[in-house]
């Protein structure tokens, strides 16, 4: 079972399965249709991709509390790695304006462009059970708890704690 997800939308020895007859890809979408149809998920492939695989997610996160977005819903997009799923999934929000500096409490990462994006997992705990679906999910949690993180300046709810030179869990630092 992968750590941190539901079992429900967790690879499992089922999937496993599926997945060597099928493709990793059809599993996902198969598990996204079945969990994530209230996200209105929409996948997309880059311009310059030769793949004919998905790179990304774009899908819908109806907001709790909406007092730093213009609407109650907000769209964020992951990105899918072209290492997937070895490598996790990035999750970026366009559009929100983010500190100028790292903040190690708001758990999130810049990438190599300088962009923001989530921090649902650290990338060593990732492992190839977890899904797609599993990383949706947890990404509504993650913006709603941001939220309220903008208000109160407290993470709410169980973390664990990053460094706030690096961003790594702080007992690899």
């Amino acid at each position: 079972m992968a750590r941190g997800i539901p079992i429900e939308v967790s690879m499992t020895a089922e999937r496993h399965r599926l997945v060597r007859e099928r493709s990793r890809i059809s599993v996902e979408i198969d598990l996204i249709d079945e969990w994530c149809q209230a996200l209105h998920p929409k996948y997309f492939t880059s311009p310059q991709s030769d793949s004919p695989e998905i790179d990304g997610i774009e899908f819908d996160v109806h907001l709790t509390e909406g007092t730093l977005f213009e609407n109650s819903t907000v769209r964020l997009e992951m990105v899918i790695p072209d290492g997937y799923p070895s490598e996790i999934p990035r999750i970026y929000v366009p559009g929100l304006v983010y500190p100028q500096h790292y903040n190690s409490k708001a758990h999130m990462y810049r990438d190599r462009n300088d962009d923001i994006h989530m921090c649902i997992f650290f990338p060593e705990d990732w492992t190839e059970d977890h899904t797609l679906a599993g990383m949706m999910i947890r990404s509504t949690i993650w913006i709603n708890k941001y939220v309220e993180f903008k208000r109160t300046g407290v993470w709410p709810g169980k973390g664990q704690a990053h460094c706030s030179r690096c961003g790594n869990r702080v007992c690899e630092c």
